[in-house]
C-alpha cells in the first residue's frame, strides 16, 4: 500500500515534470488556443446579446397592447414593424389554435346568450323561448315579413355582438326588398329610408366585425348605405361613405379575409368611380395576398407547434433557448426552420387574454447587423456555417452562436501585431514538477492515513455491532433457559405461574425471532441477493400491518400502543414491496417506541400525497438524535451518542434497513428534528 500510494505518484509526477520541460511550447500554442476560443465565446455571448435587444422590445410592446382589443394590438404590432428594421411580420394565434391575424376566413358559428338574467330566462321559459339569440334568429327568419320584423328586432335587443350583426343584416336586406315594392307591405318599417337607418345602426360596428356566419356584416352594410344613398341621389353622402370604407378597409386590411377585403374594396372603388381608388384598392388587395401567401407558408412550417402552444398543449414540439445567465437573460421561446439557404424564425409569448402572438425575424438582416459588429472588434472575426467537428486551434478560435441562431459559428483570430512578441516561458517548470511530486507525497500519506483510520473505526464498528448483538441474542436466551429450568425443576406453585413462565417464554422466543429476521433481511440486502417484488398497496393498510407487528411484539394491542394515524387527503394505491416497507415501517415506529421512555409517550403517523410522491411521516416525543450525530444514523452499525449513553438497547441496523428498503423504491428517507422535542422520520416513496 505504502508503494502504491507514495513512491509510484512520486516516480510518475517526476516523469510528468521532465516531460513538461519538452512540452513549453506546445503549453504556449495550447494557451493561445484557449485565448482564442474564449474571445470566441465571449464574442457569441455579445452577439446573442444584440438579437435580444430587439426581442425584448417587441416582446414589452405586445405585452403592454395585449390587454387592450384586438385592433389596438394589431395596430400596435403593425407600428412596431414599421420601426423595427429586423421585425419582418407577426401571427396571433387564438386560444383553439387557429389564427386571428393576419385573418383568414371564419366559419360559421354559435353565440351563448350574452347576459345571466337572458340565461336565467331562457332556462325558466325554455319550453316556449328558443334556448338563445342564435335559435330566436333562425325562428324569425321562418316567419312572414310582416312578423318577421319586430321578432328581428327583439333579436338585436338580446344577442351578443355576431348576433345582432346577422339580425341587423336581414333586418336591412327585408326593409330593402319590400321597400322598393310597397304595394306588397306598408308602413313605415318597410321603406328605403328604414333600410338606411338600419344599415347606419350595422355600420357603427368595426369594419372587421363578422356575424355568425363568418361575413363581414358591418362592411357589407356601409356599402349597402352607399348605395340606397347614391340611389336616392345623395352623391355627397354615399361618397363620404365609400371613401371612408375603403380608408378603414386599407387600416384594416390584416384584420379581413383576402378573398373579401379585395371584393368590398374593388366593389366601393367601382361605385364610387375613380380609377385612381379601383388602382389602389388592387394593390391594396395584392398586397394582402402576397401576406396571405407568406403566412401559409408559415403556418405549413410551424402550425402544429404553434398552435399547441396556444393550446397549452404538453408533450408536443417546443423548442426554448432559456440564454445565457439567467439573471440578464429571460426565456426566449422560438421556431426555426432551415429552408435550403434560408431561414425562417419566428419568437413567440403567450397573451394574457389567452392564445399568444408570433413574431417574424429578418435572419438575413440580423446576420448583415452581426457582421457589421464583427468589423468593429480589434479581432479579425467572420461567421462560417456550423458543422459537426469544427473546432479551435492555436490560430483560430471557433464557437458555436447561440440558439437560435446556431447554424452559425464564428471564426476568431489574432492580428499580426498581437501574435508577435508572444514566445516560451521562461518559468523552471523543474521546480513546478517537484513540487507537485511533493504535493503527490503529501496527498499520498493523507490518503494512507485517512484509510487507515476509516479501515480501524469500520473495525470498531463491526465490533461493537458483533458485542450488542451478543447481548441482544444472549437476553432472550437467558431468560428462556432461567424460565424453562423452573418448568423442569417443578419450581412453580401452580397452573397461573406455569402460564406466566411460558408467556414470557414466548414473549422472549419472538423477540429473539425478530432480530435474527432482521438480520438475515439486513444480510440479504448487503448481498444483493434481496429483489423489490412490486404490487399494488393501500398506504394506510401498510401502516396499520407495522403497529399490529409492533404491537405483537410489545404484548399489547394497537389500541393500548396509541398511535394516531393521521391522512390529510385521500390515497391512492402505491407499487410497493408490501413486506419490505411494512418492514422500514416497523424498524421506525420500533425506534419510536424504543427511544421515547417517558410516560407521555406520543406516537403519531402522517400519510400525506406530495405530488409525485407518497410521505409517510413517523414522530415522537422522546430524547431525538444530537445534531452532531444526524448524519450519520443511516450509516451501519452506527448509532446515536445519547442512545448508547442512556443504555438503550440497539444493534445499530434498524435504520439502515429503512433506508436501503427506500433506495430500493427509488424513494429517500429523511430525519428532521420534531418540535419541542422528538424525532420526526420522513419516508417519500414514488406512487
Amino acid at each position: 500500500m505504502f508503494i502504491l500510494t507514495l513512491v509510484l505518484p512520486s516516480i510518475l509526477l517526476s516523469a510528468f515534470a521532465i516531460q513538461a520541460v519538452e512540452a513549453q511550447r506546445q503549453v504556449v500554442l495550447t494557451e493561445r488556443a484557449k485565448g482564442l476560443d474564449v474571445e470566441a465565446r465571449e464574442r457569441t455571448r455579445g452577439l446573442h446579446e444584440a438579437f435580444l435587444l430587439p426581442v425584448r422590445r417587441a416582446e414589452a410592446s405586445v405585452a403592454t397592447l395585449a390587454s387592450g382589443t384586438m385592433l389596438a394590438l394589431v395596430r400596435g404590432i403593425e407600428d412596431q414593424a414599421a420601426r423595427e428594421p429586423f421585425l419582418s411580420g407577426a401571427l396571433v394565434i387564438n386560444s383553439r389554435g387557429r389564427r386571428r391575424y393576419p385573418a383568414q376566413r371564419i366559419g360559421p358559428f354559435t353565440e351563448p346568450w350574452p347576459r345571466r338574467s337572458a340565461v336565467h330566462l331562457g332556462g325558466l321559459c325554455g319550453a316556449v323561448l328558443p334556448k338563445n339569440p342564435g335559435a330566436r334568429l333562425v325562428r324569425a327568419l321562418t316567419l312572414d315579413p310582416a312578423a318577421a320584423a319586430p321578432a328581428l328586432e327583439r333579436v338585436i335587443d338580446l344577442g351578443g355582438p355576431a348576433t345582432q350583426l346577422s339580425a341587423l343584416a336581414e333586418l336591412g336586406r327585408l326593409q330593402e326588398r319590400y321597400g322598393r315594392s310597397p304595394n306588397v307591405l306598408t308602413g313605415p318599417g318597410f321603406s328605403t329610408r328604414a333600410a338606411e337607418e338600419t344599415y347606419a345602426r350595422l355600420a357603427s360596428y368595426p369594419v372587421h366585425a363578422t356575424d355568425l356566419m363568418g361575413r363581414l356584416a358591418a362592411a357589407q352594410g356601409r356599402f349597402r348605405l352607399a348605395f340606397l344613398r347614391r340611389s336616392r341621389g345623395d352623391d355627397a353622402g354615399a361618397e363620404a361613405i365609400l371613401v371612408s370604407l375603403l380608408d378603414q378597409l386599407r387600416d384594416s386590411s390584416s384584420l379581413l379575409p383576402p378573398d373579401e377585403l379585395t371584393d368590398l374594396g374593388e366593389r366601393a372603388a367601382a361605385l364610387l368611380g375613380s380609377e385612381a381608388r379601383m388602382a389602389s384598392a388592387r394593390r391594396l388587395s395584392e398586397q394582402r395576398r402576397r401576406t396571405e401567401v407568406l403566412v401559409g407558408r408559415l403556418e405549413r412550417l410551424f402550425g402544429d407547434v404553434l398552435g399547441a402552444a396556444a393550446r397549452g398543449e404538453r408533450g408536443l414540439p417546443r423548442i426554448s433557448a432559456p440564454g445565457l445567465r439567467a439573471e440578464q437573460t429571460s426565456e426566449l421561446s422560438y421556431v426555426k426552420a432551415r429552408l435550403g439557404d434560408e431561414i425562417e424564425l419566428l419568437t413567440y409569448g403567450k397573451l394574457p387574454q389567452k392564445g399568444l402572438v408570433a413574431l417574424r425575424w429578418d435572419t438575413r438582416a440580423l446576420q448583415s447587423n452581426f457582421e457589421t459588429r464583427l468589423r468593429s472588434s480589434p479581432w479579425l472575426e467572420r461567421l462560417v456555417p456550423w458543422k459537426d467537428g469544427l473546432k479551435s486551434d492555436d490560430t483560430v478560435g471557433r464557437a458555436r452562436l447561440v440558439a437560435p441562431f446556431d447554424h452559425l459559428a464564428l471564426e476568431v483570430r489574432a492580428r499580426e501585431d498581437q501574435v508577435a512578441g508572444v514566445g516560451l516561458p521562461t518559468g523552471n517548470l523543474q521546480l513546478w514538477g517537484i513540487g507537485l511530486a511533493l504535493v503527490g507525497i503529501v496527498m499520498g500519506a493523507g490518503l494512507t492515513i485517512w484509510t487507515v483510520r476509516r479501515e480501524s473505526k469500520e473495525a470498531q464498528l463491526k465490533s461493537d455491532f458483533v458485542s450488542n448483538v451478543t447481548h441482544e441474542l444472549k437476553t432472550p436466551l437467558t431468560s428462556i433457559r432461567m424460565f424453562l429450568e423452573t418448568l423442569i425443576l417443578g419450581r412453580v406453585d401452580g397452573p397461573e405461574e406455569v402460564d406466566e413462565c411460558l408467556a414470557i417464554m414466548d414473549r422472549e422466543s419472538q423477540r429473539l425471532t425478530r432480530l435474527i429476521e432482521q438480520l438475515l433481511v439486513f444480510s440479504r440486502i448487503e448481498g444483493r441477493k434481496w429483489r423489490v417484488r412490486f404490487s399494488s398497496e393501500d398506504p394506510a393498510e401498510l401502516v396499520r400491518e407495522a403497529i399490529k407487528l409492533l404491537a405483537d411484539q410489545l404484548h399489547t394491542t394497537p389500541a393500548e400502543l396509541g398511535v394516531e394515524v393521521v391522512t390529510a387527503q385521500e390515497l391512492g394505491k402505491v407499487p410497493v414491496d408490501r413486506f419490505a416497507v411494512v418492514e422500514a415501517l416497523l424498524n421506525l415506529l420500533h425506534n419510536a417506541w424504543k427511544y421515547s421512555p417517558n410516560s407521555d409517550r406520543k406516537i403519531r403517523v402522517l400519510l400525506t400525497n406530495r405530488r409525485r410522491m407518497l410521505e409517510i411521516t413517523v414522530e415522537d416525543n422522546g430524547m431525538g438524535v444530537p445534531r452532531p450525530d444526524r448524519r450519520r444514523i443511516f450509516v451501519k452499525f452506527e448509532r446515536a451518542s445519547n442512545a448508547e449513553k442512556s443504555r438503550v438497547e440497539g444493534s445499530g441496523i434498524g435504520l439502515t434497513l429503512a433506508s436501503e428498503i427506500v433506495k430500493a423504491h427509488k424513494g429517500r428517507i429523511k430525519y428532521t428534528p420534531n418540535k419541542p422535542q422528538g424525532s420526526r422520520f420522513s419516508i417519500y416513496l414514488p406512487r
